[in-house]
């Protein structure tokens, strides 16, 4: 089967001039960890060896346009430029890991490379951690001093990842408000600049983060959906491309053409119905504890009546 997807994977970028034959889009890519594997947590496909995310690295320096986020959007707005031979690419991090000071930020320098980073705020408190790594006894994530040095960084952009990391869709609307506009804030007085950017956990929202969105600040948000970003996409749901470690050269020139959209888009659409089915769940959940709620409020009021 692993054989089959590849030679499928193969054909389509042997044909891309005909398959991909549209206006060029710009890719945002999404990285997650860049370090060496460790053996305590296994496999991790989105933690990329420093020699594998080097490799990347070079190949985009020379034949792709590596632009910032705020790059992106403005030209977006303005038009995407449809004579360039080097297509735009973005680079993104989620998570705000400490290896993407230690580890990707001197490969993103060597290059010369902008990149922006999300990060959770509760993470940078070090009172929480990205699940994944709950049991981990080092330290995962940036601290707020580390943050303050990336914010000063020429190739760093800093973004918003929320204060907890949650399903916001899941969460009520006050917890998905402040998640939304709070971390913002926080972000925004620990390092003295303003936040643009914001980054859905998991690519998990509802229309009502769109709409918490769309009355901010924020000029763009990420999400997971594959593909490109055309002058038609939202800014609010920018589409990411995510990289792995086991993406060489080959396989991330496959990712950038397109090649593999057509599989992540069967998986986005597997994911939202997953969202949407905890999405029922949780309101169910949620209207059980009201009308119960309810009842005992008449309860206590009938005891007090009688009393």
């Amino acid at each position: 089967m692993k054989r089959i997807f590849t030679l499928l994977t193969l054909l389509l970028y042997s044909f891309r001039s005909l398959l991909f034959s549209g206006p060029p889009g710009i890719r945002i890519l999404m990285f997650h960890k860049v370090g060496p594997k460790d053996p305590k947590i296994g496999y991790e496909p989105t933690n990329i060896p420093p020699e594998r995310f080097e490799e990347q690295i070079a190949l985009l320096s020379k034949a792709y346009n590596v632009i910032s986020l705020h790059d992106a959007i403005a030209l977006l707005k303005s038009g995407i430029d449809v004579t360039l031979k080097r297509p735009n690419v973005v680079i993104t991090f989620n998570d705000g890991f400490l290896d993407n000071l230690t580890h990707a930020l001197p490969i993103l320098e060597k290059y010369n490379l902008p990149a922006t980073l999300f990060i959770t705020t509760q993470c940078c408190d070090q009172s929480i951690t990205h699940p994944r790594y709950n049991n981990h006894d080092q330290a995962q994530h940036l601290t707020w001093d580390q943050v303050r040095e990336l914010s000063q960084h020429p190739l760093i952009t800093l973004g918003s990842h929320t204060l907890t990391h949650p399903f916001l869709s899941q969460t009520d609307q006050e917890q998905s408000y402040e998640e939304i506009i709070h971390s913002k804030a926080i972000i925004e007085e620990a390092i003295g600049r303003k936040i643009d950017f914001f980054c859905y956990p998991s690519g998990n929202y509802s229309e009502r983060e769109l709409t918490t969105l769309s009355g901010s600040n924020y000029i763009g948000a990420v999400t997971v959906k594959p593909g490109s970003n055309s002058i038609a996409t939202p800014r609010l749901e920018l589409r990411r491309t995510e990289v792995t470690e086991k993406d060489t050269p080959l396989e991330l020139k496959k990712k950038l053409t397109g090649c593999y959209d057509w599989l992540y888009k069967i998986l986005d659409i597997k994911r939202e119905n997953g969202f949407k089915k905890a999405r029922k769940q949780h309101a169910k959940k949620e209207k059980a504890a009201s009308k119960q709620a309810e009842k005992m409020a008449k309860e206590e009021a009938k005891m007090a009546r009688s009393a």
